[in-house]
């Protein structure tokens, strides 16, 4: 998916993972899968674009078209859902990748 905005705003993935964008720092948060402690990726700078690709075992997240990217692992229950919030509109396009065969 491709996210457009300034403003603050949070997703969250399959409540396995939060994304969360607070007007000056972008925070990736995810429970380890061992100790159920939380981990912290954190980016600050002047966000104007996100890339999100997820797929069946990770998340990775392009910020201002590469300019810092942020990955983690993750394994969503289908279908995958992701919930936003926020109190200013965003411009979100999404797309799906087909299944790949390989011959």
């Amino acid at each position: 998916m491709e996210i457009e905005t300034a403003q603050p705003f949070s997703a969250g993935f399959g409540g396995d993972l939060l994304l969360r964008w607070d007007g000056e720092c972008l925070h990736l948060t995810r429970k380890n899968r061992r100790t159920g402690l939380p981990e912290v990726r954190v980016w600050h700078g002047q966000l104007r674009k996100l890339n999100v690709l997820c797929d069946s075992s990770s998340l990775e997240i392009f910020i201002n078209d590469g300019e810092a990217v942020m990955t983690s692992r993750y394994f969503p229950v289908l279908p995958a859902l992701v919930n936003f919030g926020g109190d200013q509109q965003i411009t979100l396009r999404h797309w799906l990748f087909a299944d790949c065969v390989l011959e």
